[in-house]
């Protein structure tokens, strides 16, 4: 029996080939790692094998499978209703035809909702925008964004989106407490200090991702280790139960907007905690969700419980008041670790000044004749993004289903 071994936790896809079972018409096919780009690329081994595979996924961790999704469902992890994600949690809407992950979960009947209504506070200012004031003021910083990053393409460029926003600010003459240039600098490109400008996709990071399950991601997840009525399972082995948690409350918050988003007055609050998620107005759920992005993110995981419920204190402060937030209870603060995390060690993959789309090419090139790779990082087109590492999975599936080694 001819065995391969697909990957996707790190997302590697590894194979063997047992010697003494060659001759088996059926070929054992283990993935190693339950995230999104394993998952996928199992389910379409499983689908598209014509019963000629048997697909097992193994996965590390000890208490769920998702790698990078991580839906902590407070309550009971089968009820209904998110608690919140700790990992990927949003779709990118930009551009349908590029995203499967939308009609996906339209075929499993998975409920969805959509962020839209925006506020942005500039606490130093004493303001508050939203409505078409602010939804005027994104436009215009979106089109400076993008005659930044045109320039860079033109000239050749490869420099940061930050220093190329910041140089076409400076040519124009924006002044550093204009609302578009508050709102450029939230962006999680200028955030990222060496993402490249060279490189830039829109829908990779900073715009699109407006869509939410309303189970969370981990129900996508689910699904597809599952399969539809008429799809076997998957196999998967995981190491321990999952641990339930209850909590009950009602939000101490504005519930006037989707999302709240906090302009930073120095570079180093950029990134922490800018961006906060309602999820009480847009799931009916009591839970903030606060975004950490670069830098931040190690900063976050090294604070102790008590120092890390005096940050999110003091950023709800500056969105919410300090009358309002010191009067409140906040009954749990859960956070993320990915970069300490062993199996991910960060969050998600993004173009630095100096790569090049070929970095994505050979970090998806098989290992023939038996070990294939996916993940989010293998992909250009898609990376650092949910449908990005779907779509490697798929990938790695087809390359193995079509004897892409054997071409070779």
């Amino acid at each position: 029996m001819n065995c391969a071994l697909l990957s996707a936790c790190q997302l590697l896809l590894l194979a063997l080939v047992p010697l003494a079972r060659q001759q088996s018409l059926e070929k054992d096919i283990v993935v190693v790692g339950g995230g999104i780009s394993g998952l996928a690329a199992a389910r379409q081994i499983l689908n598209r094998g014509g019963g000629n595979f048997s697909v097992r996924v193994y996965e590390a961790r000890r208490e769920r499978y998702g790698g990078r999704v991580w839906t902590n469902r407070l309550k009971h992890p089968k009820a209904r209703g998110l608690e919140v994600d700790l990992g990927g949690s949003a779709l990118n809407v930009l551009n349908r035809f590029a995203n499967p992950l939308l009609n996906l979960t339209s075929d499993f009947g998975l409920e969805t909702v959509t962020l839209g209504n925006a506020a942005f506070v500039v606490p130093w200012q004493g303001k508050r925008y939203s409505g078409e004031e602010l939804t005027n003021a994104m436009m215009q910083a979106g089109n400076i964004l993008m005659e930044a990053i045109n320039t860079t393409r033109i000239k050749k460029r490869d420099v940061s989106v930050r220093q190329a926003v910041n140089q076409q600010l400076k040519e124009k003459g924006v002044s550093d407490d204009n609302l578009q240039t508050l709102l450029l600098k939230t962006l999680p490109s200028y955030v990222i200090e060496e993402y490249s400008a060279l490189l830039y996709q829109p829908d990779s990071l900073d715009f699109g991702y407006d869509q939410m399950l309303l189970d969370g991601m981990g129900e996508l997840l689910d699904r597809l280790a599952s399969g539809m009525e008429d799809e076997r399972p998957l196999k998967i082995s995981l190491r321990t139960a999952v641990r339930q948690i209850k909590v009950d409350s009602t939000p101490f918050w504005s519930d006037d907007h989707d999302v709240y988003i906090v302009a930073a007055e120095r570079d180093s609050e950029r990134g922490n905690l800018q961006t906060w998620l309602n999820l009480h107005r847009v799931l009916g759920k009591p839970v903030l969700v606060g975004m950490v992005m670069d830098q931040a993110g190690s900063q976050i995981e090294a604070l102790s419980d008590e120092d890390l419920r005096v940050l999110v204190t003091e950023k709800l402060s500056s969105v919410f008041g300090e009358d309002v937030v010191s009067a409140a209870t906040i009954t749990k603060i859960l956070r993320s670790s990915w970069t300490s995390d062993q199996w991910s060690g960060g969050s998600s993959t993004y173009p630095r000044v100096g790569n090049t789309p070929d970095l994505w090419d050979t970090l998806a090139e098989p290992l023939c004749p038996y070990i294939y790779f996916a993940g989010e990082h293998t992909t250009y087109k898609g990376h650092g993004s949910l449908h990005g590492a779907y779509l490697s999975g798929l990938r790695a599936a087809d390359q193995l289903l079509s004897g892409y080694c054997e071409e070779k």
